[in-house]
Parts: C-alpha cells; sequence; structure tokens
C-alpha cells in the first residue's frame, strides 16, 4: 500500500498533480517506486536528475562496479539514524547535563520519545503544543460543526484546563462526549487515545512556570533554515553519507561548535622529542 503524501509532498509535487495523466494515485505511485540506473555517463547522469524531479521514491545507481543508493531530502533520516546520532551526541558530550536543564520538545511518535527515554531519561519531555491542540481542534470542528461559537468555547476550555495540569479530566470529558456524528466519534476516539498515553508531557502550566518552551515552531524553523535550504532543491540526490556531513557541519556552524568539531578532529602534531 502506498503511503498518504505529506503536505510538503503535496506542496513540491503540484503541478505533477494538476496533470490528468497524474494526479494523486499516480504521484504516490512513483513515490512508491524504485528505480535502477546503470552508469552514470552522458545518459544515466541525467536520468537520474529526472527521475529524481518526477519524485522516484527510491534510485540506485550502479557505475565502475558500485552501486550506491541516492536518497533525496526527504529520506535521509530515519529512526536508526536518529538513534544513533542522538548517542553520539551523548558520548560526545556535547550537552553539558550538569549545567543545563535538558528539556525534549516533540510530537506523539512513538519512536522519538523512545530514543529520548533511552539516551537522556531525565530531559524534561514536552508535547508540541501546536501539534496537541490540533487533535482537540479536531474535534470541536467535528462536534460542534453548526455551532462555532460553541466550538470555540469548547476548544479554549479544554486547553486552559490543560494549561491548569488538568490532562486527566480533559480524557474524562472526551469519554462521556457523545458524538454528534461518526466523523466526531472517530475525532472524540483520537484525541482521547492520543492524550491518554502523553498526559506527563501536556502539564503546559508547569512548563511555562518552568521556564521551558512549549512549541517546537522554532526548532522546525532552525530546520528548515539549516537543513532544507541546503538539501530540499529541486532534482537534489544525495549520497546518506554525504549528506549527513554537510547537516552536521552546518549544525556545529550554527551552534557555534564548529572550531570544536575541527580541534577534535585535526591531529594533534607534537614537537620534536615530545
Amino acid at each position: 500500500d502506498n503511503a498518504a503524501m505529506t503536505d510538503d509532498q503535496l506542496l513540491r509535487y503540484s503541478r505533477h498533480i494538476l496533470l490528468e495523466e497524474v494526479g494523486i494515485e499516480g504521484q504516490e505511485r512513483l513515490l512508491a517506486a524504485r528505480a535502477l540506473v546503470i552508469g552514470a555517463g552522458g545518459l544515466g547522469s541525467p536520468v537520474a536528475l529526472y527521475l529524481g524531479t518526477a519524485g522516484v521514491g527510491r534510485i540506485t545507481l550502479v557505475d565502475d562496479d558500485r552501486i550506491v543508493h541516492l536518497l533525496s531530502w526527504h529520506q535521509v533520516g530515519d529512526e536508526q539514524t536518529f538513534g544513533a546520532a542522538l548517542r553520539q551526541v551523548k558520548a560526545a558530550g556535547l550537552i553539558p547535563e550538569d549545567q543545563v536543564r535538558l528539556c525534549a520538545i516533540g510530537d506523539g511518535a512513538p519512536w522519538l520519545w523512545k530514543w529520548i527515554e533511552e539516551v537522556y531519561p531525565g530531559a524534561r519531555q514536552i508535547l508540541d503544543y501546536y501539534h496537541c491542540s490540533s487533535y482537540l481542534h479536531a474535534v470541536a470542528e467535528a462536534q460542534y460543526q453548526a455551532e462555532p461559537v460553541r466550538a470555540t468555547q469548547w476548544v479554549e476550555a479544554a486547553l486552559a484546563r490543560l494549561f491548569c495540569g488538568e490532562g486527566p479530566g480533559v480524557v474524562w470529558g472526551l469519554q462521556r462526549m457523545k458524538p454528534a456524528s461518526d466523523a466526531a466519534e472517530e475525532a472524540i476516539d483520537k484525541a482521547r487515545g492520543y492524550l491518554e498515553k502523553r498526559l506527563h508531557q501536556v502539564d503546559y502550566g508547569s512548563h511555562r512556570k518552568g521556564g521551558y518552551p512549549i512549541g517546537s515552531g522554532a526548532i522546525e524553523s532552525a530546520h528548515r533554515f539549516i537543513g532544507h535550504v541546503r538539501l530540499k532543491r529541486p532534482g537534489a540526490w544525495w549520497y546518506q553519507e554525504n549528506s549527513n556531513a554537510i547537516l552536521a557541519l552546518r549544525c556545529a556552524l550554527y551552534n557555534g561548535t564548529l572550531s570544536t568539531l575541527f580541534n577534535r578532529r585535526t591531529p594533534q602534531h607534537k614537537g620534536p622529542g615530545a
């Protein structure tokens, strides 16, 4: 089965989707497709470029007795890559845990929190406020579709309760809510299941009092500026090792740790007689 396209992919391939011969179904099939290109010469190079621009999900390039998997910008990271990177950060001591209050902000992806708990178990976990609120807005829109004022009041009350540390009360209210439609029932079930597993992450009032951010917008903006500007270019395909190296350098540059990185990588030459 083809996975649903993300908003970013819909925007990127919007002109393809408008074509009657392609459409969303055709673009999803392209994203799920794999292509083998033999030779990276005058023919193979532009073919690989056009395949990547069209949105083919994975391209394998065979040239000079080498087999190389090329990745587009949206395929660089995965769960294992994230876990390995987090362990490297921990091992290198890049975060002075005895000097800072560590906080992790993310959406509801279970694998994300699994690695956070394993590598940085003492970090405060915060569920992105705007991601969480989207579930409550979905409930309000489905349940009070004909009453926009009541929908707004319900959402504001639910969010206020989260800020007051009353997450269990919000879940209890969702359990008692009588769905106005099948769509409302689905939205209620999703929101209840989502919050039940993350109550320790949604005490936003406590997070704010502690001086912690409650949204990941600044992080996502930095991700777009540091990562996407360099990697997300039309027809750009990367060797995974090279893309990770470029991202590491850019992150070090903007984190102010570039000189430290180079000092660690530069061989230390000892003088005569040392």
